[in-house]
């Protein structure tokens, strides 16, 4: 699988006004940064559009709870 682009909103730490991310632009890509700066939610969001879940929070019920950016709808 290659991914083409993705769109995130209201996704975890991302909020309303997120770019779209563009995957054509390159071959390989390295995300580096900060801990809590959104590297994980990258990688959840891409397995969320593909699979339905993300991972699973401690005492979640489900893998969906907790991906929504609070106090968004």
């Amino acid at each position: 699988m290659i991914p083409v682009s993705l769109y995130i909103k209201n996704f975890l730490s991302y909020g309303e006004d997120v770019p779209l991310l563009d995957f054509t632009e390159f071959d390989v890509a390295c995300l580096s940064g900060n801990n809590g700066h959104g590297k994980s939610a990258i990688l959840d969001a891409m397995t969320w559009a593909l699979w339905g879940e993300a991972r699973k929070a401690i005492g979640e019920k489900s893998p969906s709870d907790g991906l929504l950016r609070i106090g968004t709808t």
